[in-house]
C-alpha cells in the first residue's frame, strides 16, 4: 500500500477540546481534549476509512483531490464565526439596553442596587 500524505485540518470545538477532519477522506474526522489527542483520534480514523472504502469497492483518493470541498468547508467555518460574533455583539447591545431600561424605571442605579438586594 502507498503512504499518502493528507491535510488535517483541526479546530476548537465550541463544547471544549479540538475537532480534527481530513477533507480528501469525505466524513473522516476524529476528537481529543488537546490537538495532539485530536490529530491522532483522526489518524486512527484515517486507517479505520481507508478500509471500510476499499472493503466497499471504493478508490481511495490522492491527496488534494478534494481542495474545492476544503475551500468550501473552510468558507462554511468563517462565516459560522462571522455570525457567532454578530450574534454575540447582538446579544451584548440588549442586555445593556436592558440593564439600561432597569436601571432607568428603578429610580438609579442606586435604586435599582436597593431594589435588587431588598428583592433577595
Amino acid at each position: 500500500m502507498t503512504d499518502f500524505a493528507y491535510s488535517i485540518v483541526l479546530t476548537p470545538d465550541e463544547d471544549g477540546g479540538f475537532l480534527a477532519f481530513v477533507p480528501d477522506l469525505q466524513g473522516c474526522m476524529g476528537d481529543g481534549d488537546t490537538p495532539q489527542d485530536a490529530v491522532s483520534d483522526v489518524m486512527d480514523a484515517t486507517s479505520a476509512w481507508m478500509e471500510a472504502h476499499t472493503d466497499r469497492g471504493g478508490e481511495i483518493p490522492l491527496p488534494g483531490d478534494s481542495k474545492a470541498r476544503f475551500d468550501a468547508v473552510m468558507k462554511e467555518r468563517e462565516e459560522y464565526i462571522e455570525k457567532l460574533e454578530a450574534d454575540l455583539l447582538e446579544a451584548n447591545r440588549t442586555i445593556r439596553k436592558l440593564k439600561a431600561q432597569s436601571v432607568s424605571k428603578s429610580g438609579g442605579i442606586g435604586q435599582f442596587f436597593t431594589n435588587s438586594f431588598q428583592a433577595a
